[in-house]
């Protein structure tokens, strides 16, 4: 809980550095504005050097050629061997990912079906019981994208024509040559 409280102090004081910074910046800051920003940052500074003294000052800090402890080659070995085998662990999940997207896909295309060979949008309108009624179909699109777009140009010049379809509803379905 008291970690909890210090990251949402350090957050505050934080977002409080950066609004005052861009008032700075954007020449909007006050003089008290500036003197916060100053004082702020005081504390930031002050904050991290409290954190290093504890850090060098800990147990968990050893500098690298202190005399009690020597890196030798051995100890290299080891750590370059232990990424060695984080590295093929990896690999291995790596490779598993790839198999189990491998058989999504192959399910994902045996559901699927067969790619179309074309789309067609249909223009249609809302009756006052609000089904669709059909106006009229578009050539058929090699894409779904270029069927969309096919569909906004006609609408498009309807209503350039002076004739646009009210509550215009466009709908569109893959077309198979069997």
């Amino acid at each position: 809980m008291a970690k909890f409280l210090i990251y949402i102090v350090a957050i505050a004081i934080l977002t409080v550095f950066g609004v005052d910074i861009y008032q700075v910046l954007t020449k909007q800051a006050t003089l008290h504005t500036i003197v916060e920003t100053a004082v702020v940052a005081g504390a930031i500074v002050a904050f991290a050097a409290a954190a290093f003294v504890k850090t060098i000052g800990g147990f968990s800090f050893h500098w690298p050629f202190h005399r009690k402890h020597r890196v030798t080659l051995d100890d290299v070995d080891d750590k370059v061997q232990d990424v060695s085998r984080v590295v093929d662990n990896m690999r291995d999940d790596v490779n598993i990912i790839d198999s189990k997207v491998d058989d999504i896909n192959a399910t994902l295309d045996t559901r699927l079906g067969p790619e179309p060979d074309g789309y067609v949008a249909t223009i249609s309108t809302m009756d006052a019981n609000g089904k669709l009624v059909k106006l009229y179909d578009l050539p058929v699109s090699d894409t779904y994208d270029d069927a969309v777009r096919d569909a906004r140009e006609s609408l498009q010049a309807r209503r350039e024509e002076g004739n646009p379809v009210a509550e215009a509803k466009v709908t569109i379905v893959p077309v198979y040559d069997v």
